[in-house]
């Protein structure tokens, strides 16, 4: 059963949004080169461009559907103790962290993410697969990070651990 402690976190798009200007371009390009062709041709339509266009296209939707969906199938899960990395399309991947071996937590928000209201976290640990987990363009990141420095003193009393610099 969830706790009140338990929260799940997820990165919003606008991580993607010179991806999707990129694949914006790609598409843009692809419509035009039939113009393309006639002016260099002088009047003269190759008969491949419509195959070309076709192609360009496709590898667009694609490119925007893959990063889409990398974005989308990446979970960040805290629980009673622990904090899952959960994240991969095809294959998926998650890396637990013990909350009491993090050490610190860094809230930071770049102009580019404070725009939309958004923000990062920067967690290090001593845990051995991810001594740094970025965790970016999150919403409330400040106050998600003082919930997770709160979960890690309260994961550390009941453990009994103490950090030693």
């Amino acid at each position: 059963m969830p706790s009140s402690n338990d929260f799940t976190l997820t990165q919003s798009q606008i991580l993607n949004i010179w991806k999707y200007a990129q694949a914006s371009l790609l598409i843009v390009t692809a419509l035009s080169l039939p113009k393309i062709f006639e002016f260099a041709a002088m009047g003269t339509f190759d008969k491949h461009v419509n195959e070309i266009m076709l192609a360009l296209f496709l590898i667009a939707i694609f490119y925007s559907f893959w990063n889409y969906m990398v974005i989308a199938c990446t979970q960040f899960r805290t629980d009673k103790d622990t904090l899952n990395y959960k994240h991969g399309v095809l294959n998926t991947t998650t890396d637990p962290i013990q909350l009491y071996r993090v050490k610190d937590i860094t809230a930071y928000a770049p102009i580019y993410l404070r725009i939309f209201g958004l923000g990062s976290i920067t967690i290090y640990s001593s845990d051995k697969t991810s001594p740094e987990l970025n965790i970016s363009a999150i919403k409330n990141h400040e106050m998600t990070a003082s919930r997770l420095m709160k979960l890690v003193e309260k994961s550390r009393v009941e453990k009994g651990v103490r950090e030693f610099d």
